[in-house]
C-alpha cells in the first residue's frame, strides 16, 4: 500500500498543476486583452459623444469580468468535445471523456486561454453594451441639452470679476483698454468647466459702485470676487489683481503682472491661471488655455481692436454710424496685424449681424462675412470663439438652424462659463418649438449673467410661448422696474395685461400716458388694437400722428388711421386713408432681399387687401407667408404669420379654415403669447362678431378657451365684459 501511494497521488498532483497553469494563462492574457479594450474605448466612446461615465462603466465591467474568467478557468476544461467541468480521473485519475483535454495536439494553449477569457467577458460586456445603448439613445435629445445647459452644480467655485479700474493717464483713452482687458480675462476663465463665472454684462453694472464686496457677492450669488486695476504705457502694461472671499472680506490672493504690451495675451493667460490655482476647490488650472498663436500682437492693432469691441458690444442695430465706425476700427486692426485672429472673428460676426438686423443684406456683405470666417479658421483661432462665430454665421447668414445649434453646442462645451453660447442655443431651440429645452438654456445663461436684461426679455417671451403667461408677466414687470422705458418689455407686458386682465379701457389709458417719443412700430399697433377694443378711436387718431421718415412708414401710419376711421364709423375717411396707404406703399419701391423681408412686404399687402374688402387676395398672400415659414419649422416667424392668416380667414368668412388654423397654432404655442392676438381678441374684437355667432366657430373657440379667461368675468356678471 505504501509503495503504491505515490502512484495514486500522481494524477491528483498533475491535475492541480494543469489547473494552476490554466488559471495563470487566463489571468495574464485577460489583463492584456482588457488593457487593449480600455485603450480602444478611450478612442471610440468620445466619438459617439457618450458621457465620461461610459468609460468608467467599461473599466468596471472589465474588472468584474476578471474574477469570473479566473473562476471559469479553474472549473472548466476545453476539450475537442467542447467545454466540460474539470474532474479528476475516475479509477485512472481522469474521466475518459476528458482524456487529452490538455493535449496541445487537440487544443492550443492560446485557444484554451482565449475561450476562458471570452466566457469571462461575455456577461459584463453584454451588460455594458446594453447600458451604453440606453445612454446613446437618451443622449440624442433632452439629455444632451440638459447636460450642456444645466447651471453649474452647487458646491463648485464661483467668481465675479469686477471691471478693472483704469489707471492709465487718468483714463484719457476712454477706458477701452481696461474694458477690453477685463473681457479677455473673462473669456479665458470661461473655459474652466468647474467654475461658475458671472458674465460681463452683469458685473459691468458694478463699475464705479460703492457697494461692498459682501453685498456684491450676495447679489450675484458668488463666493469670490476679483477686483483689480490696469495701467499701461506706450510699450508696457501692468495689471494688479486681488481675490477676495465675499462673505468674510478675506483677501485670498493678490499679485501684480507686468509685461510688454505686445505680450498682452500672455498676461491674460497668466492672470487666469493664477486665479484658477487660488480658487483651488474642484478647480484645475488645466482649463485655462494658453493661446500661443496670439501671445504676440502689434500694440496699435490691439488698441484699434479694443476700441472696435467697445463700440461693438454696445451697438444699436439701428445706428448705422456706430456700426460703420466699429467696422473701420476692426479693419484698421486687421491691416496693422494680419495674423490677429480675434479681429477676423469679430469682423465675421459684425458682417453676419449686418445682414440679420437689416443694416446691409447685400450678397457682398455675406461674402465679406464668409471670407473673414475662413481667414479666422486658417489662423487657428481659439476653439470656443471660433465655434461661436461659426454658429452666428450659420444662424444669421445661412439660417441653417440645425447646423448653428451644433456649433453653439461646441462653444458651450469648450467655454461653459460663457453665457452667449447658451443664449444662442435657446434662440434656436425656441424657433424649433422645443420650448422646455429653450427655457433650460436661457436659465443656464441667466445663471451666469443674471442682470442681462436682453436675456431676461427673451426668457419672458419663451415663458409666454410655453403658456406660462403670469410668470412671464411677472418677469416683465421685474425688467421694467430696472429699465422703465424698455420697449421690448413694455409691449410684451401690455399684451399679457390685455390677455390676462381683459381691461382694454385701462390699458389704453396707460398707453396714452407713456412717453411715445421713442416708440417703435409694435407699440403703435398695440395702441390701435386697444383703442378699437376700448371704443377710443378718436383719441387714438390724435396719438398716432407722428413724423414719417420713409414712404413705407407713411404707408403703415395711413393704414392704421384707415382702420381707426372705419371702426369710428367714418367710411369715407377710412377709404381716403387706405388710398393714401396704398399710394405710399407703391411709391416706396420696397423690394424684399431676404425671405423675411419679402414676407413682411406680402403681409402688409395682405392687410391692405383685407381692408379694401378683397379677402380672397388677402388670404392668398398670407398663405404664401405661412408656407414659406411653417410654424413647425420656425415658431418665432411662423407663429405670428399663422395668427394673421386666422385673422384674415375669420374676416373673409372662412370659419372652418380659421378654426383649423387656430388649432394648429395652439398646438405649437400659447395663443395668448401671439403678438397683438390671443383669446381675448378672439372673444371681443368687433370684427369677429359675425364669426362668434356661427355655431361651429363658437364650438372651436370653446375648445381653445384657456382657464384664465374666467378672470374676464366679474363675480356678479353672467357674460364676458365687453368694451
Amino acid at each position: 500500500m505504501t509503495a503504491q501511494e505515490p502512484q495514486s497521488e500522481r494524477p491528483e498532483s498533475l491535475f492541480a498543476e494543469l489547473r494552476r497553469r490554466r488559471v495563470l494563462r487566463v489571468a495574464g492574457t485577460y489583463a492584456v486583452v482588457a488593457g487593449s479594450l480600455m485603450q480602444a474605448g478611450a478612442v471610440i466612446l468620445p466619438a459617439f459623444e457618450l458621457p465620461t461615465s461610459a468609460m468608467r462603466l467599461l473599466i468596471l465591467s472589465l474588472a468584474a469580468g476578471f474574477p469570473l474568467a479566473v473562476l471559469l478557468a479553474w472549473l472548466l476544461d476545453i476539450s475537442p468535445r467542447g467545454i466540460r467541468l474539470a474532474r479528476r480521473r475516475l479509477g485512472r485519475g481522469m474521466d475518459s471523456d476528458d482524456e487529452g483535454s490538455e493535449s496541445p495536439a487537440n487544443t492550443s494553449v492560446f485557444a484554451r486561454s482565449l475561450e476562458m477569457i471570452l466566457l469571462g467577458l461575455a456577461l459584463p460586456v453584454l451588460g455594458f453594451a446594453l447600458v451604453v445603448l440606453v445612454m446613446s439613445l437618451r443622449s440624442g435629445g433632452e439629455a444632451i441639452v440638459r447636460a450642456t445647459t444645466a447651471p453649474p452644480a452647487s458646491g463648485v467655485a464661483s467668481l465675479a470679476v469686477l471691471p478693472l479700474v483704469d489707471l492709465s493717464n487718468d483714463g484719457a483713452d476712454g477706458g477701452f483698454f481696461a474694458r477690453g482687458m477685463h473681457e479677455d480675462i473673462l473669456a479665458q476663465l470661461a473655459r474652466i468647466p468647474s467654475l461658475k463665472l458671472i458674465s460681463r454684462t452683469s458685473v459691468m453694472t458694478y463699475e464705479g459702485t460703492t457697494k461692498s464686496i459682501r453685498e456684491i457677492g450676495e447679489e450675484l450669488g458668488v463666493e469670490h470676487v476679483l477686483e483689480g486695476s490696469v495701467r499701461r504705457s506706450p510699450t508696457h502694461v501692468r495689471v494688479t489683481a486681488q481675490l477676495i472671499r465675499a462673505d468674510t472680506d478675506e483677501h485670498v490672493w493678490a499679485e501684480q503682472f507686468d509685461a510688454e504690451l505686445r505680450d498682452v495675451f500672455e498676461v491674460q493667460t497668466r492672470i487666469a491661471t493664477a486665479i484658477a490655482r487660488a480658487l483651488e476647490r474642484e478647480l484645475s488650472a488645466d482649463g485655462v488655455q494658453d493661446d500661443a498663436r496670439e501671445l504676440a500682437v502689434v500694440p496699435a492693432a490691439y488698441d484699434a481692436y479694443q476700441k472696435a469691441r467697445d463700440l461693438h458690444r454696445n451697438l444699436d442695430t439701428a445706428d448705422r454710424r456706430s456700426f460703420d465706425e466699429a467696422q473701420r476700427l476692426y479693419e484698421e486692426a486687421r491691416r496693422l496685424d494680419e495674423r490677429f485672429a480675434s479681429v477676423w472673428l469679430q469682423l465675421a460676426i459684425l458682417h453676419s449681424e449686418a445682414r440679420w438686423f437689416g443694416l446691409d443684406r447685400s450678397p457682398e456683405r455675406v461674402e465679406q462675412a464668409r471670407r473673414c470666417l475662413e481667414r479666422a479658421r486658417r489662423l487657428s483661432s481659439p476653439a470656443d470663439q471660433l465655434a461661436l462665430a461659426e454658429g452666428i454665421f450659420a444662424y444669421y447668414v445661412d439660417q441653417d438652424y440645425g447646423k448653428a445649434l451644433l456649433f453653439f453646442d461646441d462653444a458651450a462645451r469648450l467655454a461653459p462659463g460663457n453665457p452667449e453660447a447658451s443664449f444662442y442655443r435657446a434662440m434656436i431651440l425656441r424657433r424649433r418649438g422645443e420650448l422646455s429645452l429653450a427655457l433650460a438654456a436661457e436659465k443656464a445663461a441667466l445663471e451666469l449673467d443674471p442682470l442681462n436684461l436682453s436675456y431676461r426679455d427673451e426668457y419672458a417671451l419663451t415663458l409666454a410661448l410655453a403658456g406660462e403667461l403670469e410668470p412671464a408677466r411677472q418677469e416683465l414687470r421685474s425688467i421694467l422696474e430696472r429699465d422703465p422705458g424698455r420697449p421690448r418689455a413694455q409691449v410684451q407686458k401690455w399684451q399679457l395685461d390685455l390677455e390676462l386682465d381683459g381691461r382694454p379701457d385701462r390699458l389704453f389709458e396707460e398707453l396714452l400716458r407713456a412717453d411715445r417719443t421713442t416708440w417703435p412700430e409694435p407699440h403703435y399697433t398695440m395702441l390701435e388694437t386697444t383703442a378699437v377694443l376700448a371704443g377710443q378711436t378718436g383719441r387714438a387718431l390724435v396719438a398716432l400722428a407722428r413724423p414719417t421718415p420713409t414712404p413705407l412708414a407713411r404707408a403703415r401710419i395711413a393704414y392704421q388711421q384707415a382702420v381707426l376711421e372705419r371702426y369710428a364709423g367714418r367710411a369715407d375717411r377710412a377709404a381716403l386713408r387706405l388710398a393714401e396707404a396704398r399710394l405710399a406703399f407703391e411709391s416706396s419701391g420696397a423690394q424684399g432681399v431676404t425671405p423675411i423681408e419679402r414676407m413682411e412686404l406680402r403681409q402688409f399687402e395682405a392687410l391692405l387687401a383685407a381692408e379694401a374688402g378683397d379677402a380672397t387676395e388677402a388670404i392668398r398672400l398670407q398663405s404664401q407667408n405661412v408656407e414659406a415659414f411653417p410654424v413647425e419649422n420656425d415658431l418665432i416667424t411662423g407663429g405670428p404669420a399663422l395668427w394673421l392668416l386666422a385673422d384674415l380667414q375669420i374676416r373673409g368668412g372662412e370659419l372652418e379654415l380659421a378654426a383649423a388654423t387656430l388649432e394648429r397654432l395652439q398646438s405649437r404655442m400659447a395663443l395668448g403669447s401671439v403678438p397683438f392676438g390671443g383669446f381675448f381678441l378672439l372673444s371681443h374684437w368687433p370684427g369677429y362678431d359675425a364669426a362668434r355667432r356661427d355655431a361651429g366657430f363658437a364650438a372651436a373657440l370653446a375648445r381653445l378657451r384657456p382657464a384664465y379667461a374666467d378672470a374676464w368675468r366679474d363675480p356678479d356678471e353672467t357674460a364676458p365684459r365687453t368694451p
